[in-house]
């Protein structure tokens, strides 16, 4: 569970960062993609050898991009401009890049941070304005290994609902499972209020991912590979608002090695 500190940052933009890593804390490029775009060969060579295994067939075709239909936002990586269609990119102490590790060739997404302490994070963040009923879905790996507790989030869905200064649902990785995590910070309080729901799926090889959002039924629910893992009531409901997806290493805590998050094909559709 991260730092409420670290969540309660929030910019007054008209399309906010209200993510959870724009805080004092944070240390971004300030839109400078070139300064943290760079390549890992050893990583990619660690990538190369677990990624032996062909990709599920569930979900989106996973070997042709699904980009040649049209979404609200689709990203599939491949034309080599990583970042381009997004709003921003936000880095502390990780590294994003290109890798030819993919569901669909040529490339994917990877973020990619260290051990040694401190909350890193390396992610893509798109802007969305409110939408009742959010559709999410791209294909993921992650790529790591330690004995000891951790923390490592891979998807954030950030807002400002009514009543409240903060909302977010993320998606977190610990050791022998995870959870769906639904954040909402009332107004005037000074703490926020969690809801976990606990989750066995802990992505080691290429799967493909749907969270669907659904603020007029207050539901969250998150599948892979076709097979319901979570579907959880908001608690409490929130209200849809302009929100910031961010997508790669959102968020860490306690990572005494290195850890890849690889993402290839993401998909928004609002209704």
């Amino acid at each position: 569970m991260r730092w409420v500190s670290l969540l309660l940052v929030v910019s007054s933009c008209l399309f906010p960062d209200l993510g959870p890593l724009s805080g004092a804390d944070a240390g971004g490029n300030d839109g400078a993609p070139s300064d943290v775009v760079t390549n890992d060969v050893a990583t990619d060579a660690q990538l190369d050898a677990t990624n032996d295994a062909p990709p599920s067939d569930a979900g989106l075709d996973v070997k042709a991009s699904p980009c040649a239909t049209q979404h609200t936002f689709c990203d599939d990586f491949d034309d080599g401009s990583l970042g381009a269609t997004w709003d921003n990119i936000d880095n502390s102490g990780g590294t994003l890049s290109q890798t030819t590790s993919s569901v669909s060739a040529p490339y994917a997404f990877q973020a990619q941070v260290p051990g040694g302490g401190g909350h890193p994070y390396a992610v893509l963040q798109k802007y969305f304005p409110a939408s009742q009923h959010v559709h999410f879905e791209c294909d993921l790996m992650i790529v790591g290994s330690q004995t000891t507790n951790f923390e490592i989030d891979y998807f954030d869905w950030a807002f400002k609902p009514t009543g409240y200064t903060y909302g977010n649902f993320n998606l977190e990785r610990f050791n022998g499972g995870g959870t769906v995590e639904e954040i909402a910070t009332p107004n005037g309080a000074d703490a926020s209020a969690y809801h976990d729901e606990n989750i066995a799926e802990q992505l080691t090889s290429w799967k493909h991912l749907v969270v669907d959002i659904d603020y007029t039924k207050a539901t969250f629910t998150m599948s892979v590979d076709g097979a319901t893992v979570d579907a959880m009531s908001m608690t409490p409901p929130l209200a849809s608002a302009q929100a910031t997806l961010a997508v790669g290493v959102t968020y860490t805590g306690g990572l005494t090695s290195q850890w890849s998050v690889l993402t290839d094909n993401v998909v928004v559709d609002l209704q």
